[in-house]
């Protein structure tokens, strides 16, 4: 095929087309290829398809997304996509399908792999609300769908298969019906699991990591910052005959009631058993506390930056709109959910992508996967994930750059353009560990009533998938049940022993790494001690009461108070190592670095700008003033100020502290200034020397180049900086007679004494 056209693709794009098009050379029948979300995945494939229907006569190519609405992101892609003035769509037909009839004139077919699977299933008719959630929003089924020959659909109807983002469903549940294909699969992620990779036969042919597309400005790094409140790390006591407000989780009814016992709950139980609004309260004052403050102190506080809050479902979602609307004083326009149950959902994400008034928008999940929301600056996590890779396609929200002055007609106030995003961590996510783990029910179970699932189990049924269904919500169940019926249980179990106990006995008989190396019989007499107690229809029906219950406790007792704000540690410290890093790496090879290790400060400003140049390459988070808070963040005793001005001189402090040339970090306009009132000093005491007033103002000036700009090394340097107030011309007048009563031999002397001595 002809070379790529460099000319409209990044790097990343260009490369991950050539390994793409090697891999095809070399007959791979799967090629994989990671590339970090914002990367630009959907534009790398919309250019293979054009070159492979152009130049290698492939006759229809399926595009294969996660949801809907990424495949109509994906069709408005493909039919602006241009080649020498010409639309693709002008040269190839493409549908996106929305029934159950593939055209066969179509060159790219783009759909969801649920619907490809109801055509060659023969079905008439497809639910499209089925393809609405993302496949991280759905847990993969532990079933492999078959698939049979389907006479419509000849097994060369597609010569391409791409798949955008690899989820384990797709090698999983799914991979029938990529493999009823004979074609050629092309798949993109970027978060690949080690079961993708597998898949792929290990073909990883490129990968394009999240890090490195930060060290390369195509995406943007987050700043941790962390919200602990009282409430929220430690729960909180409701105390008996406390009369609370109970909500019915269905229609979201209050009733008052007086409780019975005490209610001890833990932050684990927050909008699952009780809902503290005081705790959603504090979080979101603590939030807008801080925005102008600690997260950006230089924008003015009349519009608050784009932020998305990620809630536990939807009731959570409501409450959170409810008191953010109080809290930030604002309309209902201000603060809306985005959820499945919303209306116009599509049109909600336009509408806070584009409008002026809509700021915080809260979602479960429809947001997290594949919306492209660039003007978005902070994230909220008031949800845990324990999914690393679903965890950081949800932190790939943020990661979207933007020019600056597109983010300007979003955010007026965002002078500073987008550097980095927030994610603001109110839930402790950032300190949790995360994991890919086996769902314990599959689509079978799931529709399967709790009631039908344990009269399974008592009328004899000891399979795997049945006793995995129960044990998935009797844990649910004990996350939120109170002491007292934890209690009733206990009394009326067979054994005596508590709902945890019974979970964790019918668990232990499909933990394969406890019953690998037993016999078939041995097995079976575990599963029939296990569920005893679930045979007892006392048991069975005080179980089934207490599921059946559905409802909130709303503590609207117990204040919340912050108990922390400010950012992340190992944040900081993630920022910090990269400098670090940098200059260790580079101190014989980058001259500014080479003079500072020396203790030679005569540094122009031609070689700091050079180092800083180097340095935001290597990383883009690497700018002076976000170094400089990260190292007070990490060691405030020493670190004299959190914020300083982006100057290129405090490099050299920056630089001097990371390598310990000196013991605390200061400003380079505090300790210049400092400097320089020490340097006047000694011109008084050596030589008796008071500067007039012309003097000191040219003298201010001349304190102000140096520090902003380094070591002056020539006349033509004063003359270009000084020019307002005289130049070189003007320094000679006013000075020449300083030069002979003083030690300097000549003006040059005198400016070579004073850079140093502001710098050193």
């Amino acid at each position: 095929m002809p070379e790529i056209d460099k000319s409209d693709l990044r790097d990343c794009q260009y490369e991950a087309i050539l390994k793409v098009e090697e891999s095809l050379k070399n007959n791979c029948e799967r090629t994989l290829l990671q590339m970090a979300t914002g990367a630009g995945k959907t534009r790398t494939s919309i250019n293979l398809f054009y070159r492979l229907l152009k130049y290698a006569n492939a006759k229809r190519i399926l595009f294969l997304v996660d949801r809907n609405n990424l495949g109509e992101q994906a069709e408005s892609a493909f039919n602006g996509f241009k080649d020498n003035g010409r639309e693709f769509k002008e040269n190839y037909t493409i549908q996106r399908l929305q029934n159950n009839i593939i055209n066969e004139n179509a060159h790219v077919v783009i759909t969801t792999i649920q619907r490809l699977y109801s055509i060659l299933n023969n079905d008439n008719e497809y639910d499209n609300s089925l393809d609405d959630k993302s496949s991280f929003e759905r847990d993969s089924q532990n079933i492999i769908r078959e698939v049979k020959y389907n006479s419509k659909v000849p097994i060369e109807t597609f010569d391409f298969i791409f798949i955008d983002e690899c989820h384990r469903s797709i090698y999983g549940e799914w991979q029938m019906v990529l493999k009823y294909f004979d074609a050629f699969i092309i798949g993109l992620t970027a978060t690949p699991s080690k079961h993708t990779i597998g898949f792929f036969n290990k073909n990883l042919v490129y990968e394009y990591s999240l890090e490195r597309s930060i060290i390369d400005g195509v995406n943007v790094d987050c700043r941790v910052f962390r919200i602990k409140t009282e409430i929220s790390e430690k729960g909180a006591l409701l105390e008996e005959n406390t009369v609370v407000p109970i909500m019915d989780k269905g229609t979201r009814r209050e009733i008052y009631e007086k409780l019975e016992e005490d209610i001890k709950y833990e932050n684990k139980d927050l909008d699952r058993k009780v809902i503290s609004k005081n705790q959603i309260r504090t979080i979101l004052q603590a939030y807008k506390d801080s925005v102008f403050t600690q997260l950006y102190p230089n924008r003015k506080d009349d519009c608050i930056p784009k932020t998305l809050i990620f809630a536990k479902d939807d009731n959570h979602a409501e409450n959170i709109v409810e008191i953010a609307r109080e809290v930030f004083g604002k309309g209902n326009d201000f603060c809306r959910k985005i959820t499945y149950t919303s209306t116009d959902p599509k049109g909600l994400i336009r509408e806070f992508n584009n409008s002026f008034d809509f700021r915080i928008a809260v979602s479960v999940d429809m947001i997290s996967t594949g919306s492209d929301i660039q003007s978005l600056e902070v994230l909220i996590f008031m949800r845990n994930i324990s999914s690393e890779i679903y965890y950081e396609q949800m932190k790939g929200r943020g990661v979207r750059t933007i020019d600056k002055e597109v983010l300007k007609v979003s955010t007026p106030n965002a002078l500073e353009g987008k550097d980095f995003y927030y994610l603001i961590d109110a839930i402790g996510i950032t300190e949790n560990t995360k994991s890919i783990s086996t769902p314990l029910e599959n689509k079978e179970t799931r529709s399967i009533s709790t009631e039908k699932l344990l009269e399974r189990i008592a009328l004899g049924d000891r399979s795997e998938k049945t006793l995995r269904a129960i044990v998935g919500r009797m844990s649910t169940l004990n996350k939120k049940i109170s002491k007292k019926d934890i209690d009733k249980l206990r009394e009326v179990s067979p054994n005596k022993k508590t709902l945890l106990e019974i979970t964790n006995d019918i668990y232990n008989t499909v933990d394969y790494d406890i019953i690998a190396n037993k016999e078939e019989v041995e097995i079976m007499n575990m599963r029939n001690d296990a569920v005893d107690p679930l045979c007892n229809s006392k048991y069975r029906n005080e179980l089934l009461s207490i599921f059946n219950k559905s409802y909130y406790i709303i503590d609207n007792v117990n204040p919340d108070k912050v108990i922390f704000t400010d950012f992340s540690l190992e944040s900081a410290a993630k920022i910090i190592n990269s400098f670090t890093t940098f200059i260790s790496s580079n101190k014989d090879s980058i001259e500014a670095l080479s003079f500072i290790y020396s203790k030679n400060y005569k540094i122009s400003y031609s070689l700091l700008y050079d180092l800083q140049e180097k340095l935001f390459g290597f990383n883009h988070q690497l700018k002076i003033p976000i170094i400089w808070e990260n190292y007070y963040l990490v060691d405030k005793e020493r670190v004299k100020s959190k914020r300083v001005e982006d100057i290129l001189c405090n490099l050299i402090q920056l630089v001097r502290f990371a390598i310990g040339n000196i013991s605390t970090l200061e400003d380079i306009n505090v300790l210049g200034s400092r400097n320089f009132e020490f340097w006047k000093g000694r011109q008084k005491r050596n030589y008796n020397i008071e500067f007039d007033s012309q003097q000191s103002i040219f003298l201010e000036e001349l304190k102000k180049y140096i520090l902003y700009n380094g070591y002056i090394h020539s006349k033509k340097e004063i003359n270009s900086a000084l020019e307002d107030i005289g130049g070189y011309k003007r320094f000679e007048q006013l000075f020449i007679d300083f030069c002979s009563v003083s030690n300097f031999h000549s003006l040059e002397d005198m400016l070579d004494d004073l850079s140093l001595s502001l710098i050193s």
